[in-house]
């Protein structure tokens, strides 16, 4: 039962958010981007639930608003998911954008995986 738990909850979180009750075409798209990210990265999110005990949950909800469903420039081009900044010993590739301040360093990754690594050692 323990090993199906975050698999019915993603299901469950998935289910409620498509059972919602879309007004405008807004609001559909809207949905199906919920769905398309959490269908994309749960497996990735469940992996690192278990080696590190971070509710995936949790993982996928912080992306979804990070990345505004997937869409966000850092995560389309630099495949950051948690807007992780580069600190100072960050040795890998980055990319500079406007957030806090002008012309800050994030951390690029060659795939999401990665990012969803980071996240959860610096969580």
């Amino acid at each position: 039962m323990r090993f199906y738990l975050p698999y019915l909850l993603i299901c469950l979180t998935t289910t409620f958010t498509a059972c919602a009750i879309p007004f405008d075409t807004e609001d559909q798209d809207r949905v199906r981007k919920i769905q398309d990210y959490v269908n994309t990265y749960k497996q990735i999110a469940v992996e690192e639930m278990y080696l590190m005990g971070i509710p995936a949950s949790i993982t996928l909800a912080q992306g979804l608003l990070e990345t505004n469903f997937g869409d966000s420039k850092l995560a389309r081009e630099a495949n950051n998911h948690f807007g992780i900044k580069c600190r100072s010993t960050w040795k890998g590739a980055s990319v500079r954008l406007h957030d806090d301040k002008p012309n800050e360093c994030f951390r690029k990754y060659n795939h999401p995986y990665e990012s969803f690594i980071d996240h959860s050692y610096l969580l």
